[in-house]
């Protein structure tokens, strides 16, 4: 049980990390490269939460310490089984929040991040 509460831990910490700096004044906005990746795991951690199967996207290396260790923690989540009840009500906060702050925050009048992407390809 501790190695679910250590994992949940971090993944919240890298949630927190990332979200700070997307708020923070003196970061450089994240890429379209990066929104997908982040709107990928945050996917895939509420498949996992739901019980669906997991979709992994291919390697990459990401410049951002914030994209890497959240891409890091989010891998890690994604290998647990057996969730508490509690445990999942945790990472759907965790995954709720990198969801209002950061997927779907967007200038006023803007379509938010994530259709952004999706209209680039």
């Amino acid at each position: 049980m501790l190695l679910l509460r250590k994992e949940l831990h971090d993944y919240s910490r890298g949630c927190e990390a990332l979200i700070s700096a997307y708020l923070s004044p003196d970061t450089v906005a994240f890429t379209p490269k990066e929104i997908e990746w982040i709107s990928h795991y945050a996917a895939e951690i509420t498949s996992l939460v739901d019980g669906l199967v997991h979709r992994s996207l291919p390697a990459q290396h990401h410049e951002r310490d914030t994209m890497r260790e959240y891409v890091r923690v989010s891998d890690a989540l994604l290998g647990l089984e057996n969730l508490s009840d509690d445990e999942r009500t945790s990472i759907r906060r965790a995954v709720n929040d990198i969801g209002k702050k950061i997927l779907y925050a967007s200038p006023l009048g803007a379509p938010p991040k994530w259709k952004q992407t999706l209209s680039d390809k």
